[in-house]
């Protein structure tokens, strides 16, 4: 029988003490453990809560909450979806890899697309003008994201 607070080499499955940071080699970790042993899931999705806001890079961030999911019982968590769900997140990661900044920039632009959706292109253009001031984007970058008319 499996122990949830360890992985399978018998290492704590919990936050070290003090601050830190979660690397994708740590999700890589939960993904196997999930694949490979459906019965810790609530365990797997409790280690993953543990480590919100200590993620690496936002792709690794998106691994946790999915894995979080895991304590959801209206999801598809056979071996199947949550390999899949790990290869796309490999994909991103790779991609990541290639231009971290412009893939943040990118992921920016889209939530403020997404802003202008919701939100209206005014207050879109307001979310982006925070970004810029923030120096998390260029002003063109809003220019893209919500155009002017």
């Amino acid at each position: 029988m499996s122990d949830p607070d360890h992985d399978r080499d018998g290492e704590p499955m919990t936050p070290p003490a003090g601050p830190f940071t979660v690397t994708r080699d740590d999700v890589e970790a939960l993904w196997a453990a999930a694949i490979a042993e459906p019965h810790r899931h609530d365990a797997i999705a409790a280690q993953a809560e543990e480590f919100f806001g200590h993620a690496e890079n936002p792709i690794v961030d998106d691994g946790l909450h999915v894995l979080h999911g895991l304590g959801r019982t209206d999801a598809d968590h056979g071996a199947s979806a949550l390999r899949e769900r790990r290869d796309r997140s490999r994909r991103r990661l790779a991609a990541f890899d290639v231009d971290p900044d412009g893939w943040m920039r990118a992921h920016l632009r889209g939530m403020i697309a997404d802003h202008a959706a919701r939100h209206g292109r005014r207050a879109a253009r307001r979310f982006g003008a925070t970004m810029v001031r923030q120096g998390l984007l260029f002003p063109d970058d809003v220019d893209r994201a919500v155009p002017h008319r």
